[in-house]
């Protein structure tokens, strides 16, 4: 419950759960889903790749977006 109060109030803004594109990438699918960076590197969408882009989301960014773009949520969230 939490975590859906969570993504309805701060994520959809730029995260639809849906492919389409916001701001940011559409979540559908992202889970298992091989991710190209914008320094040429590829990551796979595991719970260590989730956790970490919304605790450090400008240590990889995703290709085609704007490095800045995702707010950190450390100290905000807990597991």
């Amino acid at each position: 419950d939490i975590g859906q109060k969570v993504f309805s109030t701060r994520c959809t803004v730029c995260h639809l759960p849906t492919k389409a594109k916001l701001v940011g990438p559409g979540l559908k699918g992202i889970f298992g889903r091989k991710t190209e960076f914008d320094d040429g590197g590829v990551g796979a969408g595991d719970e260590n790749y989730i956790r970490e882009s919304i605790m450090t989301p400008n240590l990889h960014i995703v290709k085609g977006y704007p490095k800045g773009t995702m707010p950190t949520f450390a100290g905000q969230l807990s597991e």
